[in-house]
């Protein structure tokens, strides 16, 4: 299945899919549903729909854009609709359709989505990268506060396909910022390392630059930051903080191990929050070299 533009031959069948939304059972949402999608239509404008059929034909799920520029002049896409037909909800439909989302407002110059969410669907949209930024008020005829959240369009979840590209980068990072580690495995080491244990059993997350290559990857673990590199020559420019950020947004609680040696990133956490726990001989990492453990906890306000 491959997303294609919306056509306005479509319209019939996306109104249907919006009406008949199990998103939307309470009695005022469902009604504000049925009002909205009688009086829509496939955008023939600057706005872009993009559908996608399931094997039969049938339109499985569809989304909307629309585009905006800050005061500042910066380019970003709101995702205005989004929907999955009932038939086709934890199917992958929804995965992908929000993957070609995503590149497709890449594509158009965005570098991040603002998403009003409806509050059923906001569990979805940050196992998906999306950060939350406050709430959407009541208007436009909706009687009610939606969650509010910005999805930075260079950060994706990683697949094993990207396991390579994280192996080298690592190995770069490492050789570059560490130069007075010691080298204990091969590149082919680091390959097998990716993937077949950080990828398959950590939420790995990737930032890209703007040919699509990675340039920084972040490996989760429930309360731990596994791993963290930004590429040197990405490194100062923010990547690091998307990254931290994306971590913050998924815990209440995160640690991390580094070396006491490596300054450049201990100032970094420190800069970020992360509070130092304690010091040790490096006895029990694999370098025995001296490493400090770092902690960070969200505050109550």
């Amino acid at each position: 299945m491959t997303p294609r533009k919306a056509a306005p031959a479509d319209t019939p069948a996306l109104k249907l899919m919006m009406q008949a939304s199990n998103g939307y059972e309470r009695p005022a949402a469902r009604a504000m549903i049925k009002a909205f999608a009688e009086g829509w239509s496939v955008p023939a404008d600057d706005h872009e729909a993009w559908v996608l059929e399931a094997d039969d034909g049938a339109i499985a799920g569809f989304y909307q854009l629309i585009p905006h520029t800050d005061a500042a002049g910066a380019a970003h896409q709101e995702l205005d609709l989004f929907f999955t037909s009932n038939a086709h909800q934890g199917t992958g439909v929804g995965r992908k359709l929000f993957a070609h989302m995503r590149q497709r407002a890449r594509d158009l110059g965005a570098r991040r989505v603002i998403i009003s969410s409806n509050p059923e669907s906001a569990g979805f949209y940050r196992r998906m990268g999306a950060l939350d930024s406050g709430v959407t008020p009541p208007g436009n005829g909706i009687g009610w506060e939606r969650p509010r959240l910005v999805l930075p369009t260079r950060l994706r979840r990683a697949t094993v396909e990207d396991a390579k590209a994280i192996a080298i980068l690592h190995r770069l990072a490492m050789r570059t910022d560490l130069p007075w580690l010691p080298e204990l495995h091969t590149p082919a080491e680091d390959l097998a390392f990716f993937r077949d244990q950080v990828v398959p059993n950590q939420e790995v997350w990737v930032s890209t630059a703007d040919d699509g290559a990675i340039n920084g990857y972040i490996a989760l673990k429930p309360g731990w930051i596994a791993h963290l590199d930004v590429h040197p020559a990405a490194q100062g420019k923010g990547v690091g903080s998307s990254l931290i950020l994306l971590a913050k947004a998924r815990a209440n609680d995160l640690q991390l191990w580094t070396f006491q040696g490596n300054a450049r990133a201990r100032g970094f956490y420190e800069a970020r929050d992360f509070r130092l726990v304690r010091l040790t001989d490096g006895a029990g990492n694999e370098e025995k070299t001296p490493d400090a453990l770092y902690a960070w906890h969200r505050s109550a306000a």
